[in-house]
């Protein structure tokens, strides 16, 4: 099967090893509250689409980057790249 998302589910999920945190603006918390400490997986999709059900079925945290004026989510590229900033800042102590 490769690489399909039960494969890469299966190795985030089943050693218990990765605190993962679902990129998702329904009943998220602010990234800038998340504990980033440990072993961390981010998971994130095109909103076209979004995350997969199975990613759910765990009670992963799902955090989300806040939106000012109309827009509703930005682009994928750009809030992985303020959660793995923030990921990094927080492991870094700044």
């Amino acid at each position: 099967m490769g690489n399909t998302a039960p494969n890469r589910f299966g190795l985030v999920v089943a050693e218990g090893l990765w605190a993962v945190k679902l990129a998702d603006t329904d009943e998220s918390v602010n990234y800038r509250q998340v504990d980033y400490g440990g072993r961390t997986a981010i998971m994130v999709s095109s909103g076209r689409y979004g995350i997969s059900t199975p990613w759910y079925e765990h009670g992963f945290k799902r955090v989300g980057v806040p939106m000012l004026g109309e827009a509703d989510s930005l682009n994928v590229s750009v809030s992985v790249s303020v959660l793995l900033y923030e990921a990094r800042a927080r492991k870094a102590g700044w």
